[in-house]
C-alpha cells in the first residue's frame, strides 16, 4: 500500500510579504503634467460635448496630448514642476499657506505666460 502524504512530506510554503502601511501623513505624489494637461481641458470637452461619457472624455483628452507638440508639453511639465515646488513650500514651512483659488490663478498665469 502506497503511504499517505503527511506535513513533513509537503512542499514548504514561501514566507510571503508583509505589505508595508502607508504613512497616512505622506505628501502625496506630485502630479504629472498630462494630469494637469486634463485637468485644465476636461472643461472645454465637456461644454463642447455634453453627451460624451467618461471613456469619451479620456479618449478625446489623450488625442489631443498626443497631437500637442514638445514645447506644448514642456509648459505643462512646467506646470507639473511648479506645483511640486509649491507643495514643497508648504510642506517645508508650516506657516506658508497656498490656498487651492490662489495656486490655480498663478499655474494658469505661468501657462499662459509660456
Amino acid at each position: 500500500m502506497p503511504k499517505a502524504a503527511t506535513k513533513k512530506d509537503a512542499p514548504a510554503k514561501k514566507a510571503t510579504r508583509t505589505k508595508a502601511k502607508k504613512d497616512p501623513n505622506a505628501p502625496k505624489k506630485p502630479s504629472g503634467a498630462y494630469i494637469f494637461f486634463c485637468n485644465a481641458h476636461r472643461a472645454e470637452i465637456k461644454k463642447n460635448n455634453p453627451d460624451y461619457g467618461v471613456a469619451q472624455i479620456g479618449k478625446e483628452l489623450g488625442a489631443l496630448w498626443k497631437d500637442a507638440t514638445d514645447k506644448d508639453k514642456e509648459v505643462w511639465e512646467l506646470g507639473c514642476f511648479l506645483n511640486w515646488l509649491a507643495s514643497m513650500l508648504v510642506a517645508a514651512c508650516p506657516c506658508v499657506v497656498m490656498d487651492t483659488d490662489s495656486w490655480h490663478v498663478l499655474s494658469a498665469a505661468v501657462l499662459q505666460a509660456g
